[in-house]
């Protein structure tokens, strides 16, 4: 199945409709339908049956930027939201890995730092 693109602007905000399998390979267009708009931007999601990880990172990182996200399926969703507490889970791990390297008495255990 293709992935199809609806561009459609009224008054100060744009709707880009989506139907189809949205796929990494897709996003460039994507990004080039939605970097050309001055107005708000939403992104209906209805007829999107399937999304891969890239696209769900994507989609955070949209939303996360003022993009409206619309009509999302639940799976999609609950996996967007799944993956923002992956991300925010691996900052953490980051942060203390860069704590433990700049203090040789802390050790780093799962996702927390312990005094040895």
């Amino acid at each position: 199945m293709t992935m199809k693109f609806e561009k459609e602007t009224r008054r100060l905000k744009t709707l880009i409709r989506l139907s189809g399998r949205l796929q990494s390979k897709h996003l460039d267009e994507l990004k080039t339908q939605i970097e050309g708009t001055r107005s708000r931007i939403a992104l209906d999601l209805n007829e999107v049956t399937l999304v891969d990880i890239e696209t769900v990172r994507f989609l955070n990182a949209c939303e996360k930027s003022g993009v409206e996200i619309l009509n999302c399926w639940p799976y999609i969703q609950e996996w967007m939201i799944r993956e923002k507490g992956r991300e925010r889970e691996g900052n953490t791990i980051d942060r203390n890995a860069r704590a433990t390297d700049q203090n040789p008495s802390l050790r780093l255990a799962g996702n927390r730092i312990e005094k040895e």
